[in-house]
């Protein structure tokens, strides 16, 4: 709470304190990820960042990125500067080279006026003149290219973002990368494949560690049989060479089995920290939040107009300048009006509304006076 309060405010809270920057906030948002979605400027985004000596896990419930959260008010100029996106524009020397040739153009047209103008001097000017002519013309052309580009990673970001919100991931993938980070120097990389396999392989040798310190040993220099040999006596061979190994590898069993302790013992810590972790962040309570942050932009919109007695209904506003129309009771249709707050909303959710071609739909849950009210807060597109 005390970093979130800190981000709002937009006061640097990590100058001394910079392990803040990897605690994991509502709905497991790193503090960079909260910045964004409350719209701190780039300049604070990039100081959280910098701070920031490792790749740290993505764990919010959606897996947003940092372009899908700059992305989803769709506000162009915001986007392009968390992705350090500058437009093109005119070099110091282009405006140099402008003010000279229109400086150059008056003082050639008072020659001309006085009939002292050579030509060589007018093919100059002119040859002048469509090199800047040409270079503001590409220029032209690379801030339209850029434009372009922004706008299609902007809609891509933006649709992957609702798209999450319609599917966010399940309880289990959080679980697994929350493990992931306090087994990281267990694991051979950063990956779910990665812990599945850890988890295999250590529960695979806990239930016959013998037997599975044998096969990895054998592995490690296998016998080949010769080209004289028969099949039954490579077998024996082999037989006898495993025999040789399970003789070894007994006499340092309990080495490997204190070893093998250890590694369990760390896997269900690891099991342990992260479901307390997971119930933290991913509480109910926690997950409405974070819903209602997402939207908060779009649910300053919505507005309650005016009541009808006869129907005991409020039209209200939201999206952009949409209407529709919400039933309250008339005994407390003042009260409701006069007290209504979007931040008070709750449980913002994005449904598929089936009465509208299918399009992505925000609504939200209101409470008042003991009763629920649905709303409507914006369409995606």
């Amino acid at each position: 709470m005390k970093i979130e309060k800190a981000i709002n405010k937009g006061e640097d809270i990590f100058v001394n304190n910079p392990e803040y920057v990897y605690v994991y906030l509502t709905g497991g948002l790193l503090p960079a990820e909260y910045a964004v979605i409350v719209g701190r400027r780039v300049e604070y985004v990039d100081a959280i960042i910098s701070k920031m000596e490792r790749e740290t896990p993505i764990i919010n419930r959606y897996q947003f990125t940092l372009n899908e959260l700059a992305a989803r008010n769709y506000w162009f100029n915001y986007f392009a500067d968390i992705n350090h996106e500058a437009l093109p524009t005119e070099g110091n020397w282009a405006k140099v080279n402008k003010f000279v040739l229109n400086y150059g153009g008056k003082e050639l047209q008072k020659r001309i006026d006085h009939g002292v103008a050579t030509i060589d001097e007018v093919e100059s000017y002119v040859k002048q003149h469509e090199k800047v002519q040409r270079n503001e013309e590409q220029l032209a052309e690379d801030q339209r290219k850029w434009r372009e580009q922004m706008d299609k990673a902007l809609k891509e970001n933006y649709t992957t973002f609702y798209m999450k919100m319609l599917d966010p991931v399940k309880a289990e993938y959080i679980h697994k990368k929350l493990m992931i980070m306090y087994l990281s120097d267990e694991l051979e990389g950063n990956n779910i494949e990665d812990l599945d396999r850890y988890v295999a392989e250590v529960t695979a040798k806990s239930d016959d560690l013998l037997n599975e310190l044998v096969k990895d040993e054998y592995a490690k220099a296998p016998l080949v049989r010769g080209e004289f040999e028969r099949a039954e006596d490579f077998d024996k061979r082999v037989t006898d060479r495993i025999e040789e190994l399970k003789n070894e590898i007994q006499g340092r069993l309990s080495l490997e089995e204190n070893h093998l302790d250890n590694k369990i013992s760390k896997l269900d810590a690891a099991n342990e920290l992260a479901v307390r972790k997971m119930q933290q962040l991913m509480s109910d309570e926690h997950i409405a939040k974070l819903n209602v942050l997402l939207f908060m932009d779009q649910l300053k919109n919505v507005k309650i107009k005016q009541y009808d007695p006869d129907k005991f209904r409020f039209k209200y506003i939201y999206g952009n300048e949409q209407e529709d129309f919400v039933d309250v009771p008339i005994e407390v249709a003042p009260k409701f009006r006069d007290n209504f707050r979007p931040k008070n909303c709750s449980d913002v959710v994005v449904i598929v509304d089936e009465d509208n071609d299918g399009k992505p739909l925000v609504v939200t849950k209101y409470h008042f006076m003991g009763e629920e009210y649905y709303l409507k807060v914006c369409y995606m597109w």
